[in-house]
Formats: C-alpha cells, structure tokens, sequence
C-alpha cells in the first residue's frame, strides 16, 4: 500500500513534486482535506476532499491547475468549500453558486456603499467617491478585475500593494489645461489598498466572501507625507500672496490659501465654504459637512478679517466662482503653483498648509487631543503621526523645569 505523502503546498513545493507511473495525491500539512493531484502526464491540480454531511458519501472536488492557480488561493478556495461542508451545505450546490468577478461587486459598490461612510452612514465627499474610482480603475481592476472574488488571495492583496509603491507612468490622458502625471509610490498604495478593503469588507456583509484578504496586510507607516513649513516660509507664503494681489491676482483664491494656512482646514471646507456656517459671533467656522462630520473650526483675528472682506453677493458661497455664482471657486491649483514659484517652495502642495498648522500647533504646546479636534480628526491615529512634535514640545518643558530649579539651587 503506497504511504500518504504530505507536505505544506506552496508553489515551490508542487513544483517539485516528480510524476510517477500512477496518479499520486500529495496532501497539505497546512489544511486537511486540500491536496494537489499529480499526474503521470506531469499534470497537477488541486482538490478538497471532504466527505459530506448530507449523505454521508467521500467526495472531491477540483479547484484548479497547478499554474493557473496558485497554492495560496487553491488554499483559500478549500477552506471555504470545506468550510461549507462543515456547516451542512451541499457541496455541489457550492460549485454551482454564482461567480461574481471583482468588476462585478465594484460596481454595485460604486453606486451603493461607496456613496456614503461604512461606519457612520454618513454621505462621502465627491471627490473622496472619485479617488476611489481613479484608483480602482487604474490600478485594481486590471490587475485583479476578472477575478472571482472567492479566489482573491492575501498573496494577490501583497502583490498589488508592492506593485503599487512603484511609480508608473500611465496613458496620457489629456484634459483641459494639462493631464496627470506618474502615479504610484507609497501613499498611493496605502491608499488603494484601503479602498479594495472596503469593497472585499462589502463582499463579506453581502455574504459574497467569507473573510475579507486585506485583513492583516501590513502597508507602509511613512506612507502619509508630511511636509511643514517653518516660520520663515510661511511668511515667504504670505508675502508672495500680497505681492501677487498687488499684481492683480485673483483676490478669492489668494485668500482661500490664507484661511488655508491660519485654520489648517481642508481645502475642501474652504472653497466650499458657505455664509451660513460663518459664525463672526463666537469666531468660528461651523461646517454643516466634512469628511468627518459636522464640524467646528477657531478662528483666529486674521481669519476673521479676512472672512470679513469678502464681498455678500447673490451666492451662498463665501468664495464663488467668478463665472457662475452658484458655484463654489476653482481655480485655487494654478493660484498656488504661482506662490510655489515665488516663494521658492518647489514640491509643497496646499495640503501642506494644513500639516504646518499642525505643527505650529504643536510648537505652541498643544496637546494632540487639541490638536485632532481643531484639525477635525475623527480617528487618534490620524493625530498620532504628529506624535514626534508635542513630544519634542514636552522634552523642552522638562528642560525648562530643570533649568529652573536648578538655578533656584544654586541661589541658595
């Protein structure tokens, strides 16, 4: 009687598997009941076995060839189907199931629960839904759209994300003025993998997936870029913008990049900012939506002032657009591309105005619960990458105890 043959399956195990004159199952170490069947011919394909709760009769079923399917996701597709065995199912009614690509669950994602926040329900931003959008197309669903998404493995999510933090040029698209440029790196891998999440996290509240394979995949800790301005800059950043209105640049958006910078808000809540969540009262911005929720924002005398100047036309828009009033204003990138020049700021983007309130923030001894509520954070961990400044803030309190009572010593 041949001897079972058992190893842990991975690609270069089964490749290293030798055919033989009779058909020989080699079986996982890892999962029972998943094997790989190899043939005299040099054929190899994988299988479940299991024996059925239903009837009682041993049965197998093929998941795939060794070379069209990898170890890990002829694995996974075991698990399930043994899984599934477990709880009673037919297997046969498993396999008929139906297949749903991951185009398939995108899509009716896309006009379902990408349009509002999984946890709170709330309505998501525009350009948050189109993000998602751009990185799903460009960098998803050609790598893994065809896929069943039952057959997406972590391995595949890994790979992606590796893939990703290479910056790639892609087609050029031209629109309006200019058209994108490389993409990748990083952060744009964080990023996408967080939106495949949220769409396998969908896939397994449908009952589409039993567990979602971005769960544990480790994306890069430096990946958010942090970029802030020392005092020096800023007031090269101001000066340029007032040297810039005395030039006859457009005064919204030159004022758009001041609020910008002494509110540390997002450049959405500033551009779409409405009259009727001004509140000169208390001198506070009051945003009726955020990409965290409603929202307060302090308003120092300077933004007040600046808020102040600007014209009340027949528009709810604080800052409208110059050519329809119903609309907010849009033209704050080429503005800013200008204060970069002048300002000798090459590579900083206006997002940066709002790390560098942070940072001031944080100069100034503010703690980082303060300073997660005035930057509108609604998670700690968003606050925490400026954990390095208030610590360095604390380590000069303590020197500054230390210096005091030391000299208090000394005088005695």
């Amino acid at each position: 009687m041949r001897a079972r043959q058992s190893l842990k399956l991975t690609k270069r195990s089964v490749e290293a598997i030798t055919p033989t004159a009779a058909e020989v199952y080699v079986w996982d170490t890892e999962l029972s009941g998943f094997a790989v069947r190899v043939y005299p011919t040099g054929r190899k394909a994988f299988i479940a076995q299991y024996r059925n709760r239903l009837t009682g009769r041993q049965g197998k079923s093929k998941i795939g060839d060794f070379g069209v399917v990898t170890a890990e996701q002829a694995r996974s597709r075991a698990a399930d189907i043994l899984a599934e065995n477990q709880l009673g199912a037919s297997i046969k009614s498993l396999e008929k199931r139906q297949v749903r690509s991951l185009q398939a669950v995108y899509e009716e994602w896309s006009v379902t629960a990408a349009l509002t926040h999984r946890k709170t329900g709330r309505v998501r931003p525009d350009a948050s839904v189109q993000n998602d959008r751009h990185y799903m197309s460009f960098h998803v669903l050609p790598a893994l759209g065809k896929r069943d998404v039952t057959s997406i493995s972590r391995v595949d999510v890994e790979a992606l994300r590796d893939k990703t933090r290479k910056k790639i040029s892609p087609p050029v698209v031209r629109k309006g003025r200019g058209h994108r440029g490389s993409t990748g790196g990083p952060g744009v891998a964080s990023r996408v993998i967080a939106t495949l999440q949220s769409i396998l996290s969908y896939a397994v509240d449908k009952g589409y997936l039993t567990a979602n394979p971005c769960s544990g995949v480790k994306l890069d800790p430096s990946a958010m870029r942090q970029r802030f301005l020392s005092e020096q800059e800023m007031s090269a950043v101001v000066s340029s913008i007032e040297a810039m209105r005395a030039a006859g640049v457009n005064e919204r958006g030159l004022d758009i990049l001041l609020l910008l910078l002494w509110t540390g808000a997002r450049k959405s809540e500033i551009t779409d900012l409405k009259w009727d969540e001004v509140d000169f009262n208390t001198a506070h911005l009051r945003l009726l939506k955020s990409k965290t929720g409603p929202r307060p924002i302090p308003l120092s005398e300077t933004a007040v002032s600046i808020l102040r100047r600007q014209a009340r036309e027949k528009s709810p828009h604080v800052f409208p657009s110059i050519r329809r009033a119903d609309q907010p204003f849009r033209g704050i990138k080429g503005i800013w591309l200008q204060v970069q020049v002048r300002a000798k700021l090459p590579g900083v983007r206006v997002h940066d105005l709002r790390h560098t309130m942070a940072s001031q923030l944080a100069a100034g001894g503010a703690g980082l619960y303060d300073i997660g509520k005035i930057l509108g954070h609604k998670k700690q961990q968003t606050t925490a990458r400026y954990a390095h400044l208030t610590e360095s803030h604390l380590q000069s309190q303590v020197e500054a105890v230390s210096l005091r009572v030391t000299g208090q010593a000394q005088h005695k």
